[in-house]
């Protein structure tokens, strides 16, 4: 079923003329646009296009999945396969992902509008947290019997902070190819379009596996699948990270609206303090100008026992 959106045309020529990421139109042919570094951004919030070089314009690629009537839960990342001059035809429908495009990273679906309404004819790829892309998830695809381990193991130990992702996939995983345990490191990546902002490889793991990991750098501060944790490791707070999210699955709220989560407070904790829903106005350290940033604040101590405030933005 393809989903129509809204096209210049209906937006009026003033639009057009004062849009200050519309492109003057171009006398020659449609050609492509040089591919920016937003349209290579994996951030959902990162905008894309314009794609050529003509009366075309850049738009929020959250707004494709929306058309879909899909919501922003689990959404990780979305990827731009393709970003071409528009061709015939409108609306956005879901589409095979194509494995020559999309080799190396597990997407929940891919979707194509030949014309977005703005002149551009876009395919995306959504990636989702679920348990192939959950940093603290087992290796996945590794042959009938292989030991697995947890992804951010390997993250940690080629020295990346895992603070800075909000999603890592298992890449490759095949029998160990050196005898002995070798060191993770920066590897390459596949090859692009992909989300990936670093890979990590090593040809032996210690436990019989060669394994390339991908790492899916998260979308600022507020990205609700963001990890933290080990806020003071020295104070009783247990080792390992936790993904923000975890805190409102686990007092009962949904996730289908919620656009940021902000960690404002993190320090030692106790197990004798559950996490709750409070008013964000309620807490003592809290301003009446950050209070209502806020749609709501979840505060209390994580099963790590690191004792959070996290302002949750969307309901």
């Amino acid at each position: 079923m393809s989903h129509e959106l809204p096209s210049l045309a209906r937006m009026g020529a003033p639009w057009l003329a004062a849009g200050a990421l519309v492109l003057a139109a171009a006398a020659a042919p449609a050609q492509p646009a040089d591919i920016t570094s937003w349209n290579r951004s994996a951030a959902p919030t990162a905008p894309y296009g314009p794609c050529y070089d003509g009366p075309t314009a850049a738009s929020s690629k959250l707004r494709l999945p929306a058309y879909l009537n899909e919501t922003a839960e689990g959404m990780v990342a979305i990827q731009i396969l393709d970003c071409l001059p528009y061709t015939a035809g409108s609306g956005i429908t879901k589409v095979p992902c194509d494995p020559d495009r999309t080799s190396g990273v597990p997407y929940a679906y891919c979707a194509r509008s030949p014309n977005d309404g703005l002149g551009n004819d876009v395919t995306i790829g959504v990636l989702k947290h679920d348990k192939t892309t959950d940093a603290n998830g087992l290796y996945t695809g590794c042959p009938a019997g292989a030991t697995l381990r947890p992804k951010l193991d390997l993250v940690r130990a080629a020295g990346l902070d895992p603070r800075r992702f909000n999603a890592v996939v298992t890449v490759s995983c095949k029998p160990a190819t050196v005898a002995a345990e070798t060191a993770p490191a920066k590897a390459d990546c596949p090859r692009e379009p992909q989300p990936y902002a670093h890979c990590v490889s090593t040809p032996n793991d210690g436990y019989g596996n060669a394994v390339t990991v991908g790492v899916v750098r998260a979308d600022g501060a507020g990205d609700p699948y963001g990890l933290y944790g080990e806020c003071d490791p020295l104070s009783g707070i247990l080792p390992g990270f936790l993904h923000k999210a975890d805190a409102v699955t686990k007092v009962g709220r949904s996730l289908a609206h919620v656009t940021g989560i902000e960690i404002s407070f993190c320090a030692p904790g106790s197990k004798n303090d559950p996490l709750r829903v409070v008013d964000c106005a309620s807490i003592p350290t809290y301003p009446a100008p950050l209070a209502t940033r806020y749609d709501y604040c979840i505060t209390g101590s994580d099963k790590n026992r690191n004792n959070v405030v996290f302002g949750v933005i969307g309901q």
